[in-house]
């Protein structure tokens, strides 16, 4: 939001504790951890090489 000057400055606006970076909102940020829980059925998703892909297995 920052980079895209919409807004002051870089700290997210969820947890007001890190940077808001799309990782940060994603994986890592205590604000949204009800939410990521509520869409993903996880409070984190898992990284992206543990991914299977069912039309290549």
């Amino acid at each position: 939001m920052y980079n895209r000057r919409i807004a002051d400055d870089d700290l997210c606006r969820f947890c007001l504790e890190e940077d808001e970076t799309a990782v940060h909102v994603l994986c890592h940020c205590e604000g949204l951890v009800r939410l990521r829980l509520r869409i993903m059925r996880k409070t984190y998703p898992r990284h992206a090489a543990s991914w299977r892909n069912r039309y290549l297995d």
